[in-house]
């Protein structure tokens, strides 16, 4: 667990295959210089909700 700011709530950062805990750790805190959500994580939210309202957009009702 990772406070990305004091007082915020902690994300979970995890090593993946080939990485340390350290790299993790230093990866998430320089993805997430704005926003307690690391950007790419961002970025795909993003995307998805655009996707869902396209779609959403195309179904008849």
């Amino acid at each position: 667990m990772l406070r990305t700011r004091a007082g915020a709530r902690p994300i979970v950062v995890h090593p993946g295959w080939r990485t340390d805990v350290d790299t993790a750790t230093f990866v998430a805190l320089a993805s997430t210089e704005a926003f307690r959500t690391p950007e790419p994580l961002r970025r795909a939210r993003s995307l998805a909700r655009d996707a869902r309202a396209r779609q959403a957009q195309r179904l008849p009702p």
